[in-house]
């Protein structure tokens, strides 16, 4: 199948809406990456990232062709992880119609207000279910929740019969989104999916998968704010009309989003761009590249295939003022997650688990956030 018209359809609509966005808002000032479900979003935030067209026709598209392609004789079981106020929910009842497919969409939202909003909107529908607010963070803390009472009777019923054929969520990348995809949706998918008897999964994503990039850059206007404001934290921001790109944008790691995401070490080798020798490294710019199906992917790289732009650049700033002397540079990362000792179960304001960066620029020097130091993010 020829995918090339839908992606192209998508860059016209991020480079109309980011015109838009740059002209109301400006470029988005330097921001200290925050934990996903604490403090909920408000409802201006939700609003914001609803207005990226790009996105969702790329996820219209992307159900609208898994649901085409499913046999309308067998009844099909949606979950929607991380639903907001509806959007994904909105595309899955309408194909399940078009293609006159029996099925339900069962929906996840943790927050609360949303989750209200959610079941107003769906009120008297009898293919979609609005579970109670859960967060999805560990595949024990559910399976304690639901031993002890205290998850809803059909989300309990869910977990027993793991019937889910097709996983939604607008979870769908790390470097700028939420850096825990992996772990939400690969537990959804455990704890709900379809399973073979050896226990592989039987059921489909989307999104399927997610790459991360990095790129050295440098920008006099980054470079002025981190010396005023010195930080090794991950921050979230729009990249300054004097960015320099100095290396390419080279993968990281790829991470399904159906199995969990080890931690481990990535080394980059960067090939230092010509008449860029003079030049200090203000930092790493990150990004990312959502498959979500087929040949339809989500892509923040600032490239011809960019397609949404709600998503800003994750940074990773450096503090040693690196100018390389070599046309190669070794650059490490390190994505770190590990269980938080909780006795509270299923309360957001106590979390299960928790994620850092560790970076170092270049290889063999000092590690920039060793072990979790200055910036930590919980879930």
């Amino acid at each position: 199948m020829d995918y090339s018209a839908f992606t192209e359809e998508a860059h016209r609509l991020f480079l109309t809406d980011y015109s838009s966005e740059l002209n109301r808002n400006g470029i988005l000032q330097p921001t200290k990456n925050r934990d996903p479900i604490f403090p909920p979003w408000l409802g201006i935030e939700y609003e914001s990232m609803e207005m990226d067209r790009a996105k969702y026709f790329l996820y219209y598209t992307s159900i609208h062709l898994c649901l085409k392609s499913w046999d309308p004789k067998n009844i099909l079981n949606i979950l929607v992880v991380g639903a907001g106020r509806g959007r994904l929910v909105d595309f899955c009842n309408e194909c399940l119609n078009e293609f006159n497919i029996s099925g339900t969409v069962h929906v996840l939202e943790v927050n609360t207000c949303a989750n209200n909003l959610l079941k107003q909107k769906f009120d008297g529908d009898s293919k979609v279910v609005i579970h109670e607010p859960i967060a999805i963070r560990t595949v024990k803390e559910i399976e304690s929740a639901i031993s002890s009472n205290h998850c809803d009777s059909k989300l309990t019923n869910l977990a027993k019969t793991k019937c889910v054929d097709l996983f939604v969520s607008e979870l769908f990348g790390s470097f700028g989104d939420n850096e825990f995809v992996a772990e939400i949706l690969s537990a959804s998918v455990k704890l709900f999916g379809k399973h073979s008897e050896s226990g592989l999964p039987l059921c489909t994503s989307i999104p399927e998968s997610y790459t991360t990039y990095i790129c050295a850059i440098h920008s006099k206007t980054l470079g002025k704010y981190f010396k005023e404001n010195p930080s090794e934290q991950l921050h979230v921001l729009g990249l300054p009309r004097d960015t320099t790109f100095l290396t390419q944008i080279a993968d990281v790691y790829t991470a399904s989003c159906t199995s969990r995401l080890d931690n481990t070490k990535h080394n980059v080798i960067f090939h230092r761009k010509s008449g860029t020798e003079d030049i200090t490294w203000t930092g790493l710019a990150g990004y990312f590249r959502a498959k979500l199906y087929g040949e339809l992917y989500i892509d923040t790289r600032p490239t011809a295939k960019q397609n949404t732009y709600f998503w800003e650049s994750a940074f990773f700033p450096l503090t040693n003022d690196f100018t390389p002397s070599c046309q190669t540079v070794t650059v490490s990362i390190s994505r770190i997650c590990k269980k938080v000792k909780s006795k509270q179960i299923l309360d957001v304001k106590y979390p299960q688990l928790k994620m850092w960066y560790e970076w170092t620029c270049p290889e063999g020097t000092s590690t920039h956030n060793a072990n979790g130091k200055h910036h930590i993010l919980y879930l």
